[in-house]
């Protein structure tokens, strides 16, 4: 999958912008605050259906306006070709895949596939448990997309579930009202952890096999499901019957709560050294990078693996946070592989050994192509 070119209309800084990519890499110079990260955004925005600096959409737009707009063209592997046209004004949003308007806007997910890496990749270590779940649920929904849906209704199970619990407290209505709703959350949860499994069974050897390369041998990595932060889960578990037990058992606290306390929600992924000891206590920032790092190859490998194509790779002015040798690294590993597009403040050098990239200059919401 590659973006051939896209449009940009009064979207952040842009008045109106448009580019011609190279199938291979790209990388847009420009000091900080000129727009660079916005472009990324627009593609993001394109391939997953929000964006990944703010939930609020209205944010997006250019100052003084209330409605932006953008564009793109996309080729896949395949040879066919994807047109993607995204409005948003202050009725709403729409978006058009090949001309044809979604039914649903979000639908756009999963028809082109992104893997961004981002100076905010060290939550992946240095975060809660809520962004190594996000990085799986992502991943795991660009191969899979009806997985995006099961998450959605467990979601909502899980807000309606809670309702319930506060009005049992309360007294406004039966304990016995909750043996549906555990059976349904039991089913969903089991459904929702099955998944995550069987993609951590193939991610998690790959992210070994990256950080094994980028540490130069010197450090394994490995990861480990763990259901509420506790048991350490298997494929082999009865998850169902897990669910049935534990919530069980949780009953009385969950409803003098008013909270769900079971559940995928709850879930850790746990990355740590070979030794035993994890990551995020006793890892240094250096070493936590290396397998943020480590975590986004491995991502692109599994799109690539499940779905027969590269994804688009987004680096966001993560060249700088690494040494000459992994920046050759993480170039020699991309190149050839995915279509690339970069943002730098600087750091020319470290693409003069690539034979052929397509290089721009990002000045206050105006690109200009330089000279190749």
């Amino acid at each position: 999958m590659r973006l051939d070119c896209m449009a940009l209309y009064d979207f952040r800084n842009y008045e109106q912008a448009e580019v011609e990519l190279s199938p291979v890499i790209n990388v847009f110079f420009g000091r900080n605050a000129q727009g660079k990260t916005n472009l990324l955004e627009a593609i993001y925005l394109m391939a997953i259906g929000r964006s990944f600096r703010t939930a609020n959409e209205r944010e997006i737009a250019r100052y003084g306006k209330d409605s932006f707009r953008l564009g793109g063209r996309f080729l896949g592997a395949d040879g066919l070709l994807l047109s993607i046209e995204y409005l948003y004004c202050a009725e709403g949003k729409s978006v058009r895949a090949n001309g044809i308007i979604l039914r649903r806007a979000n639908d756009i997910f999963g028809r082109v596939r992104v893997v961004l890496f981002s100076p905010d990749d060290l939550l992946l270590l240095k975060g809660g448990p809520e962004h190594r779940r996000a990085y799986i649920d992502l991943y795991l929904a660009q191969v899979r997309p009806a997985y995006r849906y099961t998450l959605l209704n467990l979601q909502r199970l899980l807000t309606q579930r809670n309702e319930i619990l506060k009005r049992i407290r309360d007294g406004f209505a039966d304990r016995d009202q909750l043996a549906v709703w555990n059976e349904t959350l039991s089913r969903l949860a089991s459904e929702v952890v099955k998944k995550r499994l069987e993609a951590l069974a193939t991610l998690g050897p790959m992210i070994t096999k990256h950080h094994h390369a980028l540490s130069d041998g010197n450090e394994e990595i490995l990861l480990r499901y763990r259901l509420g932060g506790d048991e350490v889960a298997s494929l082999h578990l009865d998850l169902m019957e897990y669910y049935r037990e534990q919530l069980a058992k949780k009953e009385r606290e969950e409803i003098a709560r008013g909270l769900t306390l079971i559940g995928p929600q709850r879930d850790e992924i746990e990355i740590g050294f070979s030794s035993g000891h994890g990551l995020r206590t006793f890892g240094s920032q250096g070493q936590q990078r290396t397998a943020a790092l480590a975590m986004k190859l491995a991502a692109v490998d599994y799109l690539q693996v499940n779905t027969g194509e590269y994804p688009i790779l987004l680096l966001d002015d993560v060249l700088s946070e690494f040494d000459e040798v992994r920046q050759s690294m993480l170039l020699g590993i991309l190149l050839g592989r995915s279509q690339t597009i970069i943002t730098a403040t600087g750091g020319r050098d470290a693409f003069a050994r690539i034979p052929s990239f397509r290089s721009f200059h990002v000045e206050a919401g105006r690109i200009m192509m330089e000279a190749e």
